[in-house]
């Protein structure tokens, strides 16, 4: 009588690629084999994993970013891709968690702008123009895409950077990763200002800007180090400077093409 040859164990395949799996990884894509059953901690444990960076890379970039920032870029240039969350990322983590907080709290677009003491007025007369709409539906535009305008500031800090910072022979997106994380990381007082203005009543928009130059220029003469440390600190003052007011000239030619336009549609 002939031996009854065992069947061959079936190999599992991956439920997201289908790709034969013999790990507790797929050696394609990473998907977990042995997934539990979906509960309610797993779900959310899940979404907070994601929404913070996988992993703890999102606490990690705010420590080192608060205690070590220098460390963080440096690291960052070398191509360290896995310990902390990227430039970019991280801005428009950083730039949407500022943003909830404000509507959170109740606070607009308007009374940040009103708390820096600009005004935009919308008191001029003509015979189709109305100064008031045209001012609310400029606001609305800048507060609905504020994170992109905010965004074309930093090439015109790391061009800045590149000029006065030549001999550091770091490229153009180098100097971009930099004024990426620079920038963002600051957006913490921003939030500490709105949690104040909560408590208070008051804004502290301002407090959170010098600040937030002065984090850019302590940070960047770190990473960018000069022979005289005066220098230094007087070329990095220079490259916030140039930057800010280079990136608000663009920014007013954009608002003045886009007056001429609307006014033109309304003759």
């Amino acid at each position: 009588m002939d031996k009854l040859v065992p069947a061959p164990a079936e190999v599992p395949s991956c439920v997201n690629c289908g790709h034969e799996v013999t790990t507790s990884f797929c050696s394609q894509c990473g998907q977990r084999q042995h997934v539990p059953r979906l509960k309610l901690n797993s779900l959310i444990g899940e979404a907070f994993g994601r929404l913070l960076g996988l992993d703890t890379r999102f606490l990690r970039t705010v420590i080192d970013l608060t205690l070590r920032p220098h460390r963080l870029i440096e690291a960052v240039w070398q191509g360290n891709r896995v310990r902390y969350l990227g430039p970019i990322t991280y801005y428009f983590l950083m730039f949407s968690l500022y943003l909830l907080v404000a509507n959170l709290l109740g606070i607009s677009f308007e009374d940040i702008i009103g708390s820096t003491g600009v005004e935009l007025d919308g008191s001029s007369q003509g015979k189709n123009f109305d100064g008031e709409a045209l001012k609310k539906e400029f606001l609305d535009i800048f507060s609905k895409y504020l994170q992109f305008f905010t965004l074309f500031m930093f090439p015109f800090m790391a061009w800045w950077g590149l000029l006065f910072f030549r001999k550091a022979r770091k490229n153009f997106v180098e100097h971009i990763v930099f004024a990426f994380y620079a920038n963002s990381h600051p957006y913490w007082l921003g939030i500490l200002g709105f949690c104040l203005h909560a408590i208070t009543g008051e804004m502290y928009t301002l407090l959170s800007i010098f600040p937030s130059y002065l984090y850019y220029v302590v940070v960047g003469v770190v990473l960018f180090p000069a022979k005289n440390k005066f220098v230094g600190t007087l070329k990095m003052i220079m490259v916030v400077f140039f930057g800010y007011f280079s990136y608000m000239f663009f920014f007013t030619l954009v608002l003045v093409a886009w007056l001429i336009i609307k006014l033109v549609l309304l003759a």
